[in-house]
């Protein structure tokens, strides 16, 4: 089977374990202080990442590319979302050579080696989007956690729609072997998945700064 064919099926498959967030939303967030309507601009990505988060994140950008104070910068808070639309929005932030921070981004806040980021998290699936990032930067006081894959099957709902209709399953190893070839196509050593499918589907694997580094996730500044 091609890997396309592939990521397809796996992505009908995975679903977030977490609890329903707000979904993903993109928006411009000046940076910088004392420069009013010249300040620099980068891009805010703040929610829960799904199937289609890249195809928005792209139809967004055909827009954001209009300001010529836009910076090639993706600001990024996230809970998790879906893998495979993970995976999607990582690779278009690497043919973009867009640079990824943990951090949320705020109206006046600053941007380079001084800057002082507003914390952020960047859990589950969002680990495998900030990949893609050509410079990936994780302050200190942010937060980036992972956990096994969790896959499920839609089996039906009860007419009464008390069941959500959905039976967990075993990971496909497709799925797995994807997440393989991606995290090595990023540059992230592969002991991050390990780590990953070691630990709890219901529970958070919070990475510390020493294994961020030597894992080659990020680094504190720009």
């Amino acid at each position: 089977m091609r890997r396309s064919a592939a990521l397809g099926l796996a992505s009908a498959a995975i679903l977030s374990a977490a609890p329903a967030a707000q979904a993903m939303e993109y928006k411009l967030v000046s940076v910088g202080s004392g420069c009013g309507a010249h300040c620099p601009q980068v891009i805010s990505a703040e929610g829960e990442i799904a199937r289609g988060s890249a195809e928005e994140f792209i139809e967004f950008l055909r827009g954001a590319v209009r300001s010529d104070r836009l910076r090639n910068v993706v600001f990024i808070h996230s809970p998790g979302g879906n893998v495979v639309g993970a995976m999607k929005l990582g690779t278009v932030f690497r043919k973009a050579g867009t640079a990824v921070v943990v951090a949320q981004a705020r109206d006046g806040q600053g941007l380079g080696q001084n800057a002082m980021f507003m914390s952020a998290e960047c859990l589950s699936a969002c680990v495998y989007a900030i990949m893609g990032g050509k410079t990936r930067v994780v302050p200190p006081q942010s937060t980036l956690g992972v956990h096994r894959t969790s896959s499920f099957r839609f089996v039906g709902k009860d007419p009464a729609g008390v069941d959500p209709g959905y039976q967990r399953i075993q990971t496909p190893e497709t799925l797995l072997k994807a997440l393989g070839d991606y995290t090595r196509k990023m540059g992230v050593s592969a002991e991050v998945l390990s780590v990953a499918q070691a630990a709890p589907a219901n529970s958070i694997r919070v990475l510390t700064r020493k294994e961020v580094a030597r894992w080659r996730l990020g680094k504190e500044r720009f």
